[in-house]
């Protein structure tokens, strides 16, 4: 399988976001997404989005960081529900559906799913996500009026 030159992936061995692929991110995904304009962007408080270090990156850029409080996502996070949920569920679905097929076959252990497999999985998931107009439209909703902040909101 060919990943797409515009799909960055990357890994850490305990499969969890730390400061490290904060920075991975904000460095491969966040600049050349946002180029040299002033941004907003909106995070949940989670460790790695809220180191100091993290935080002066996204100053020194332009960025202002917008914390989401705990418990909050489904009311301030719109996009997490509508684009997030169905290809996170996507992904689980497979995975369990991956361990019951093993488990059927007697398989003595476990194996983990391979790259492609992951790959194949992610795409599926992404033409879900596409496929879904209700998610799509807010998406485009929040893009159009993100444009319309007005200055006093990056002082």
């Amino acid at each position: 399988m060919t990943i797409p030159k515009d799909v960055v992936c990357t890994v850490q061995p305990k499969a969890w976001m730390d400061e490290k692929l904060m920075f991975e991110w904000i460095t491969k995904v966040w600049i050349p997404y946002v180029g040299k304009n002033r941004a907003l962007l909106c995070l949940v408080t989670f460790s790695a989005h809220l180191t100091e270090a993290v935080r002066e990156e996204f100053a020194r850029i332009g960025t202002k960081l917008l914390i989401i409080p705990g418990g909050c996502t489904s009311v301030l996070q719109p996009l997490d529900v509508s684009l997030n949920k169905p290809f996170k569920s996507y992904i689980r679905r497979q995975w369990c559906e991956r361990m019951v097929s093993e488990a059927e076959i007697g398989a003595a252990k476990i194996t983990p799913a391979s790259k492609s497999t992951l790959m194949e999985w992610i795409a599926n998931a992404t033409d879900i996500v596409e496929s879904n107009s209700q998610g799509v439209a807010v998406a485009a909703e929040l893009a159009r009026q993100t444009r319309q902040v007005p200055d006093q909101y990056f002082s």
